[in-house]
């Protein structure tokens, strides 16, 4: 017998749980349905250090929460950025931007890297990161509203957002929007025929539903009980196994961009906010103690870090993410290093995926199907951008890194190198959230650099080559001077 779905259970904290209760309310009251959504917070204490960057595509999920975004993003002291800027990745340049555009424009039909990288066999003295109006406006700290050559793409900007007041603002919100909420724990958890019936609370109270969220991280406090239901770790790629948040003053002048900065041992990013800059460490405790990372990375960064603690990290994703009854969403279906602004990329695509596939009864086979198959296809292909980073890595005189030289990679990601290198293509994959630009500046800008190029470039005449690309030099420097501080 079929049932409608009267009443969604949340179960977890922070950021993941208040979000997930937000968005599902949300949606339901877009259609006039005011249905029961319950939100039974176990408690967590989020680092007031902890910063959030998101990616432009992030704005969406505002959209569709029908938030007044200025306000919410002047309450999680926010600041844009255009791109990240990562330092000591490899051995022959400081460093390399990726940004959020479409460089340069294509040229008589041929695509604009292939155009470059012709030129700069033959001479051309220009960078690729020059034709980037995005890492432009990220270097001269610009908003760019306007281009002053229309065939320009304008650059998107994402978010740092303080962690604890942004995640603050979404609660506030929720319990705003109806959302009925409990500070409890789990004491047990019945399950009938693969199907959670309720959970029964430390208060003494149980509670029923027809759909039940795990929003409580690496916990997976419903997940667990669920059969059939595999962690695929990725602790043989990803070695940073601890991480660090802290702050430091605030820049005099806002910068425009992340600041991702690799060391012997892991990597550190620096990211503005309004009133501080939070530093964020990633290393590996094989490599380097908690007490000596710290004090290196003060060294690196310039201003003294205050101790603070270390959490443990398990980078990996759940197989089957929706089971029964239960969905888990975020860090509970999947847990994403933090290189490339990513981290809450797989709540986003959860709810994203929630929305599309959400089951009208209960006899849900089909839904979860979709949704586990379409899911880990997204995470699978952040998991190899971000993994790309650390394979490329020019550093051959750390331990650490030299590990990378050696791994057996996925297969996707070796394929897509071998073509980049082989004719400068990026060749993309069903459910990428990385398109064929940001590719390009990270293979390009780890030096990955393209054998060959495509030979219908060859048709067309230098002298156009030469005189398209001044054009766009031309116009990006306009554009930049005309534009307004970020400040």
């Amino acid at each position: 017998m079929t049932i409608n779905i009267k009443k969604i259970v949340v179960v977890g904290a922070g950021i993941d749980a208040w979000l997930t209760a937000l968005f599902i309310k949300t949606e339901f009251l877009k259609y006039g349905v005011d249905n029961d959504v319950e939100l039974i917070d176990t408690g967590y204490s989020i680092s007031p250090h902890k910063c959030f960057p998101v990616l432009p595509g992030y704005r969406h999920l505002h959209e569709r929460l029908g938030a007044n975004e200025e306000a919410l993003l002047r309450s999680a002291k926010s600041t844009r950025f255009y791109a990240q800027r990562f330092s000591g990745w490899n051995a022959y340049q400081n460093d390399y931007f990726i940004a959020y555009d479409k460089p340069g424009v294509d040229i008589a039909g041929a695509k604009f890297y292939q155009c470059w990288q012709k030129a700069h066999k033959s001479g051309l003295s220009a960078s690729f990161e020059e034709f980037s109006l995005g890492i432009l406006a990220a270097k001269h700290g610009k908003l760019v509203i306007k281009c002053a050559d229309e065939s320009l793409q304008t650059p998107s900007y994402g978010y740092h957002l303080d962690a604890s007041n942004y995640t603050a603002a979404i609660k506030r919100a929720a319990i705003a929007r109806g959302v009925n909420h409990r500070a409890s724990d789990i004491h047990t958890i019945t399950v009938n025929d693969g199907n959670i019936d309720g959970l029964l609370l430390t208060d003494g109270d149980y509670i029923s539903g027809d759909l039940f969220i795990d929003a409580s991280g690496s916990k997976r406090r419903l997940l667990r009980e669920m059969g059939n239901n595999e962690f695929e770790s990725w602790s043989a790629w990803f070695k940073c196994d601890k991480q660090i948040s802290c702050s430091v003053n605030k820049f005099q002048t806002t910068p425009g961009f992340s600041q991702i900065t690799a060391f012997a041992e892991g990597w550190f990013g620096l990211y503005p906010l309004e009133d501080r800059t939070a530093v964020q460490i990633h290393y590996s405790s094989a490599h380097i103690s908690h007490e000596n990372v710290i004090k290196k990375v003060s060294v690196l960064c310039g201003a003294a870090l205050s101790p603070s603690p270390e959490e443990d990290c398990s980078y990996g994703v759940i197989n089957k993410p929706w089971s029964g009854n239960c969905i888990g969403v975020g860090s509970a279906a999947c847990s994403l290093d933090s290189l490339d602004a990513v981290e809450l990329f797989p709540l986003v695509t959860s709810l994203s995926l929630l929305r599309d596939y959400f089951p009208q009864d209960s006899n849900q086979a089909l839904e979860s199907k979709k949704f586990n198959e379409r899911f880990t296809s997204h995470m699978f292909r952040l998991r190899d951008f971000q993994l790309a980073h650390y394979c490329l890595n020019g550093r051959t005189d750390d331990e650490f890194w030299n590990v990378y030289r050696t791994l057996s990679l996925p297969e996707s990601l070796v394929k897509k190198m071998e073509v980049f290198k082989k004719i400068g293509f990026v060749s993309l994959l069903e459910d990428e959230t990385f398109d064929e630009h940001s590719w390009t500046y990270l293979l390009n800008g780890s030096l990955l650099g393209a054998m060959n190029h495509d030979p219908f470039v060859d048709s067309i005449p230098e002298e156009i080559l030469k005189e398209r690309f001044y054009i766009l030099l031309k116009s990006i420097a306009k554009t930049i001077t005309e534009s307004d501080s970020l400040n």
